[in-house]
């Protein structure tokens, strides 16, 4: 549980509520309650779309759960990224190729 998380709604998008969406959309169990976000993981490896909002933010995290082995997780953009790390796709990539 992350507990008094509410300052994520008032970002670039409402990450709170996307963040707990997306989660579901990949196959993981997640709720907003008030101002907490409720996880609960599972032994399911992630897979499904995701709604980035074009928030930056949120691109990276869910592009980095995108390398759990065996992962399909597709994002409905990536230009945004370039807002804060125009290389973060390129240097991700070089992370799991060695």
């Amino acid at each position: 549980m992350f507990r008094d998380v509410g300052e994520l709604r008032v970002k670039e998008s409402n990450r709170l509520e996307l963040i707990a969406a997306n989660l579901r959309a990949v196959g993981m169990k997640a709720e907003v309650q008030g101002n907490d976000l409720h996880v609960e993981g599972t032994e399911q490896t992630p897979r499904g779309k995701v709604e980035t909002a074009k928030d930056h933010r949120l691109a990276m995290a869910f592009a980095v759960l995108g390398t759990v082995d065996g992962a399909k997780i597709r994002l409905s953009e990536k230009k945004s990224v370039g807002i804060s790390y125009p290389n973060f796709f390129r240097d991700l990539k070089r992370c799991f190729t060695s």
